[in-house]
């Protein structure tokens, strides 16, 4: 693209792209430059679904848009990737949406529902949280009633929330007045006199410009109307000031209030908040400059003394951030490759540790001096070795030999055995160039010693590494790149751990791993742990054939996650053992079997204590299920020695324990593998056939005339 800063070439290109890899990088690339609409952005969300939540949380910080809210809660209760803070940031920041706020309300009252039917909150709360939501006003408060009638029975409770619910109506009235003309007439006029009238409510008022924006954010007045709300509710108005002179450049009075901003950031001192204004300010410089040449010079000059600037500020940027920025113009907008080369060998000087520069820089070469620059970069102590040596490899196959090819695993290998297991440490320190410190000798630096194994019950697991515990940021993608260069890689397994909670992931190789070494992801380092099998051999003649299915004629490409979703239906799978043999596959996949003497209960209190459970159920051996805060949330398993034993405390299923009726029963692993979709159709079943009193309502007009009628008398 000639020039970035042009938004119709952008729309263009994304249109004209029929592979959705390619329109993927489109909008990666529009992102950079200009706000996407809540519709490009859902677009996009369509084509990456395994990045629904990463690219949904990406996209609120461009617009307030309730359908990308939507989706984005949907993923967290989905996935379990659940964030009770998000949550909950989520419901306050669009309760005052007095159209569509209910999408999200809906979502959070199934989902309080939900936890009260498994006993994880508590009645009066959803009572509290009905009420509260009553006060609000929204365009579908007789829709929300008509839920709280449904699950509330106390006829002085629902008074109550009637008496609420008039007052709330009665408010709304005008600003029922205000939704209409805008449904009518959808201008700017109309969201100005809206905004007018919303003016003594800073909170519905903010929202209300949010929306506004939507179809008009290229309306300097608009955001400028935004940013004095803001300041007078004593909120903070930099977030906007960068929105808005992305959306309106050529606007002199929102890059006054930048600049103001800009001033301040640098009175503080702190590079690392000042380098995004830098950036948007260089950004709008070249795209000045980008019409006129003679210009050039004059935003070089500036960035000059804009970076001895910043090089005497007290907290420097260890990112280099502001100078790739400026190597970024010379070479895609100045179209300059020498200045772009010359800026990045100066920065790479004292920032010699950053893998993503050294990145930036290579892309600029051909194939010849790539290999030159490969070879610099990885004789540095780097903060992502294994991605430079990753990309290295995948240029040697596209354009060199296999001499050429080797050599770069030879010192893939090198590097290894010089930077991950001898060497001092090297710790990065914001504001100075990295130096060597006092030899430090941390776990995660030391080789592995062949007797320290995660011992599973895998016949597999000579070949499988373990990883615990991880940060829940970390996914199977990340994994996959991080270490598929000791090997290819034909299964991963991320889950919680069983006991503790936290996250763990086993990952299975063709071939035994002799020795990996720290991997890094990002910031983290993760240290794996070779795994052993309890058992050498695949026990064909104990294993029961009913629990083992034999699959061939497989592509050599398959893998074990395949394989699991191919066959879940069939059970909880144990184990997969796959052999690839030359151009086909064939494996075993075996079905975990029901231990008797396993059982589990729910339902049970939640103060009560191990020993509180040992008296009731005699057993010794008990694991407790924990929530996230690592507080019990009512499930124990109980392992008892004798079948016959199990099966004497089976009875007390159904029982009072501190006034919770639990339920007792064999720990079926193949039964609780859907539970969560059980049991939120048998909770939607029962509510639709709870026996119902004579003269129950069954659509929201027999609901108003039936209680307004009891209400009268």
């Amino acid at each position: 693209m000639e020039n970035p800063y042009d938004y119709n070439a952008h729309i263009q290109l994304i249109q004209s792209a029929n592979d959705p890899e390619e329109r993927k990088q489109y909008y990666q690339q529009m992102s950079l430059y200009f706000p996407l609409s809540p519709d490009l952005w859902l677009d996009w969300i369509g084509l990456e679904p395994e990045s629904t939540i990463a690219l949904c949380t990406k996209a609120l910080d461009d617009y307030l848009s309730i359908p990308i809210y939507q989706k984005l809660l949907n993923e967290m209760i989905e996935t379990g990737d659940f964030d009770s803070d998000l949550f909950e940031s989520s419901l306050e920041r669009t309760k005052h949406h007095f159209t569509e706020s209910h999408l999200i309300w809906n979502i959070y009252r199934d989902l309080l529902l939900n936890q009260l039917e498994n006993g994880q909150t508590t009645r009066e709360f959803v009572n509290e949280q009905f009420l509260d939501r009553l006060r609000v006003q929204h365009q579908e408060i007789d829709a929300t009633f008509y839920d709280y009638y449904r699950f509330e029975s106390d006829e002085t409770l629902l008074r109550q929330a009637q008496e609420i619910v008039d007052h709330t109506k009665k408010q709304q009235m005008k600003r029922e007045q205000y939704e209409s003309k805008i449904q009518q007439d959808p201008s700017l006029v109309q969201y100005e006199q809206y905004l007018e009238f919303e003016s003594t409510h800073p909170e519905r008022c903010l929202v209300l410009f949010e929306r506004a924006l939507v179809p008009y954010c290229l309306e300097p007045t608009l955001w400028e109307s935004y940013l004095l709300c803001l300041v007078s509710s004593n909120k903070d108005p930099l977030p906007v000031v960068k929105r808005a002179v992305r959306n309106c450049p050529y606007s002199p009075n929102l890059w006054s209030v930048y600049e103001q901003g800009f001033g301040f950031l640098a009175s503080l001192g702190d590079a690392k908040q000042l380098n995004p204004f830098l950036i948007q300010y260089l950004s709008l410089l070249v795209k000045r400059a980008a019409e006129d040449e003679t210009k050039y010079q004059a935003v070089r000059e500036w960035f000059d003394a804009t970076l001895q600037v910043v090089r005497e500020l007290p907290t420097r940027d260890p990112e280099a951030t502001f100078n790739r920025a400026m190597a970024q113009m010379e070479y895609r907008i100045f179209v300059d490759q020498e200045k772009a080369k010359a800026l990045y060998e100066t920065m790479l000087k004292p920032f010699f540790y950053l893998s993503e520069a050294w990145l930036e820089y290579i892309e600029m070469c051909d194939p010849e001096e790539q290999r030159v620059l490969y070879q610099r970069a990885t004789s540095k102590r780097l903060d992502q070795h294994q991605k430079l040596f990753y990309k290295w490899h995948e240029m040697e196959a596209l354009h060199g030999t296999v001499e050429s090819q080797l050599q770069a695993r030879a010192k893939w290998t090198k590097y290894q055995k010089k930077h991950l297991q001898s060497e001092p440490v090297v710790e990065k320190r914001e504001g100075q160039v990295l130096e060597p410190v006092e030899a430090k000798k941390p776990k995660i630096h030391k080789k592995l010693d062949p007797s320290e194994y995660k011992i599973i019950p895998n016949s597999n697991a000579g070949c499988m590494i373990y990883l615990c515990p991880l940060d829940s940021r970390i996914d199977q993608d990340k994994l996959q790149q991080a270490f598929q260069v000791f090997g290819r890689i034909i299964d991963i397994i991320l889950q919680p751990n069983e006991e503790s909670g936290e996250l763990e992931a086993f990952i299975e190789y063709t071939e035994p791993i002799v020795d990996h070494g720290p991997v890094a992801i990002g910031e983290l380092q993760l240290t794996p742990i070779r795994c052993k099998p309890n058992e050498h051999l695949w026990k064909f003649k104990t294993t029961r054939q009913e629990n083992v299915l034999f699959v061939s004629q497989l592509s050599s490409q398959i893998n074990k996650q395949d394989l699991r979703l191919a066959f879940a239906k069939f059970g909880k799978i144990k184990e997969i053992r796959l052999n690839i043999r030359g151009k086909n596959a064939f494996a075993y996949i075996e079905v975990q079997q029901v231990d008797p003497k396993k059982l589990i209960v729910t339902n049970l209190p939640f103060a009560m204590l191990e020993h509180d459970i040992q008296e009731h159920f005699h057993v010794r051996n008990i694991n407790l299920v924990m929530d996230k805060r690592g507080k019990f949330n009512g499930t124990a398993f109980l392992h008892y020695e004798t079948e016959e034993e199990a099966q004497k405390y089976l009875l007390l299923n159904g029982t009072q324990i501190q006034g919770r009726t639990v339920v007792v029963s064999i720990a079926d692993p193949n039964k609780r593998q859907n539970k969560k979709e059980a049991a939120v159709q048998h909770k939607l079943n029962k509510r639709e056939q709870k026996s119902k009193p004579v003269g129950q309502p069954k659509t929201q007009d027999d609901f108003r005339s039936l209680f307004y009628g009891t209400a009268k008398q």
